[in-house]
């Protein structure tokens, strides 16, 4: 069966075209992502503004050619955080399906930890040990912990990248003051997640693609001149190695972060807001090493999708 997935999130879309079989591995025909900041000019107020909705037809126009062109079966488009939170989404949602044929269903923060879960357990090797899974998104942020087994906690959190930058605001580099009023901002808004890391300690943080990739980019990029290789499903580096790169991105202003290898143009903003929630996270974790997915939303789908065969 040959399935297109696409994760409709606030800051990119993320098309997945796959052909899943029972019991053989799911083959990856086409990955892209595309920039659409659904968010911008509106996610505060819950109304994505018609520039948002034109830049997001835009793209979905182009998957829909993807989609015919790799004669797809079946067609599964998620919406999340800014499809699901804004007023007016319905427009958008109705304009879609109308025009392209794709029905968009917006799904709840906590299907996305289901799918996030499911991705990550399959991209990096886990055992019974307590992991602390992290998908930073431009709307909400997934936390889980859980092991090679099943999940044991999670939450989602508004407290996405592009969130954070519309609901600040922040001068250019950000200002230390600045810093710590998001910190405080997350002990008010995460206050179950020191109870839920006493009751499960962890002994890693992993993280969901996007900023993830970011990052692992960026330290290789630092420390070896080269990037990821290609199509790998995971990567490790230490706490050190984070923190070093976390210095970059908050000290530097957005037009001097275009020009550091690995760090991709499309998150210029964004990442400065991901870095320090990732950091706020990691601290609390207290742990040494971290690991990137490459796996994601739409990979989180497509396994649970091959289960059900």
């Amino acid at each position: 069966m040959r399935v297109a997935i696409i994760d409709l999130g606030t800051n990119t879309f993320n098309i997945l075209i796959v052909n899943i079989e029972k019991g053989k591995k799911i083959d990856v025909l086409q990955k892209t992502k595309s920039a659409v900041m659904l968010g911008s000019e509106g996610l505060m107020t819950g109304f994505l503004s018609d520039k948002a909705f034109v830049r997001s037809f835009a793209v979905l126009r182009d998957y829909s050619g993807l989609i015919k062109d790799y004669q797809c079966e079946q067609v599964i488009a998620y919406g999340t955080s800014a499809i699901r939170n804004a007023h007016n989404s319905n427009n958008f949602i109705e304009k879609v399906k109308k025009e392209l044929g794709i029905q968009i269903v917006p799904i709840t923060g906590q299907q996305e930890t289901q799918y996030i879960f499911s991705a990550i357990s399959n991209a990096v090797p886990m055992d019974s040990k307590n992991y602390l899974m992290l998908d930073i998104g431009g709307g909400n942020n997934e936390l889980i912990i859980g092991n090679g087994d099943q999940m044991l906690w999670s939450n989602s959190y508004e407290l996405g990248s592009a969130r954070l930058l519309e609901l600040i605001k922040p001068e250019d580099p950000i200002s230390p003051d600045e810093i710590d009023k998001l910190l405080h901002y997350f002990d008010e808004q995460m206050a179950d997640l020191d109870a839920a890391l006493k009751q499960y300690p962890v002994e890693r943080v992993l993280g969901s693609a996007g900023a993830f990739d970011t990052f692992a980019e960026m330290i290789s990029q630092k420390k070896r001149h080269k990037p990821l290789p290609l199509n790998s499903r995971y990567s490790t580096f230490s706490v050190d190695d984070f923190n070093d790169i976390y210095k970059t991105i908050i000290s530097t202003s957005s037009q001097e972060r275009i020009l550091i290898p690995g760090l991709e143009t499309l998150r210029k903003d964004t990442i400065v807001m991901a870095a320090i929630f990732a950091k706020y996270v990691i601290d609390k974790a207290q742990v040494k090493n971290i690991a990137q997915s490459s796996y994601a939303l739409t990979e989180g789908v497509a396994i649970q999708l091959e289960n059900t065969l």
